[in-house]
């Protein structure tokens, strides 16, 4: 990890020291840099649409065997992140613990003395994180160290997002707050719909995200509510943007399409249950989990059902895709690799129910139980 960073540094220094004696460009400089050594953030559900798409470079799949397993702290709400052969997990305790991929050995832990409901976000050499006191925090994801703090002044539950350089922080209460990533100060502040149902999205210079009954496009660049979708019930989870359309359940049962540009309907799905989950998109397919104890995959042009996997239990975490397999956990307790053709690859029993998205890096799959434990599956 050090190793890998110093020879970055060493290659930026030297691209530097060329532009400096070939004109003195500095300008030039600095957008050289920026195109070339800005590294993709590391993020909630793998990128900010948040369709949970993995990419693999791995010839063989996960085959459901547990690798290790970490306390984190009874019913814990934070999903996991890896970055740089690190995971990162908050707890309800107030700690963010930053564990070996390996062997889940402990590389740091950091005091937040607030509980830890965010997925992290990392980027470069600093790890962002909320809690429930409403501050942020940036990291240093070498030592563990804080760099910075900024106190937003209601709950961060939210995960973090990058959007032009700077940080997106978004309170549950819908105060979003961009700061500069390098040092956290203050560029400007927009009151959203709150209280939200999950994270948000990012499409473009457009922001998605739930509030009750409301599903909302906000615009990064006028910095106003581009326009507003209104359910029966209450929306769950977070938005899903692919395909032109933004995806999302809600707690009648229904499953929407919505052009993302206008707002405007393009299909719906009733389920026989409540959805509570995040919706994955892969393959022109929709997959989102349900009350009723399936997971539905629906046809991204008219919503309607191409299968169902039934577990005998709710799902509520959301599922993720790596190449053609579906990994997701249901509250009877168990991690399920499901393909994207509906048939059962394995499952792998745990100690507790599981609500949230599992993370993949490495050939290897983390999620959280309710029994409190961070299990990494291969």
């Amino acid at each position: 990890m050090t190793l890998e960073r110093g020879a970055s540094t060493l290659v930026t220094l030297a691209v530097l020291v060329i532009f400096g004696v070939l004109g003195g460009a500095c300008s030039s400089a600095k957008q050289f840099l920026r195109e070339t050594f800005t590294t993709r953030p590391t993020t909630y559900r793998a990128t900010y649409d948040r369709i949970g798409l993995f990419h693999t470079t791995e010839a063989k799949p996960p085959q459901g065997l547990v690798l290790w397993k970490k306390k984190i702290g009874r019913r814990a709400h934070s999903e996991p992140l890896v970055d740089d052969m690190v995971v990162y997990i908050g707890s309800p305790g107030g700690s963010l613990y930053a564990l070996h991929v390996a062997d889940g050995r402990k590389h740091w832990t950091f005091d937040a003395n607030c509980p830890i409901q965010s997925a992290p976000l990392a980027n470069r050499d600093l790890v962002y994180v909320g809690c429930e006191t409403g501050t942020l925090f940036a990291i240093d994801s070498e030592s563990g160290f804080e760099k910075w703090k900024f106190d937003v002044g209601a709950p961060v539950r939210p995960a973090p997002m990058l959007y032009n350089e700077s940080l997106l922080v978004l309170a549950q209460d819908g105060t979003l707050v961009s700061l500069g990533a390098m040092y956290g100060r203050e560029e400007w502040r927009a009151k959203l719909p709150g209280p939200l149902s999950g994270s948000a999205a990012i499409e473009g210079h457009l922001l998605y995200a739930a509030s009750k009954n409301t599903l909302f496009a906000f615009d990064l660049k006028r910095r106003v509510i581009a326009w507003r979708f209104r359910g029966n019930k209450a929306f769950s989870g977070t938005p899903a943007v692919a395909y032109e359309r933004v995806f999302i359940g809600a707690v009648d049962g229904m499953v929407y399409s919505i052009h993302r540009e206008t707002g405007r309907q393009v299909w719906s799905f009733k389920a026989e249950r409540a959805i509570r989950g995040t919706p994955a998109v892969f393959d022109r397919r929709v997959f989102i989990g349900c009350e009723d104890g399936h997971l539905y995959a629906l046809n991204i042009i008219d919503g309607k059902i191409g299968w169902r996997f039934y577990v005998g239990k709710p799902i509520r975490s959301a599922p993720i895709v790596v190449s053609d397999r579906l990994y997701f956990g249901s509250e009877n307790r168990f991690f399920y690799s499901v393909g994207v053709d509906g048939k059962l690859r394995w499952k792998v029993q745990t100690g507790g129910g599981i609500n949230g998205s599992a993370y993949f890096r490495k050939g290897r799959l983390f999620t959280v139980s309710a029994d409190g434990y961070l299990y990494a599956i291969h």
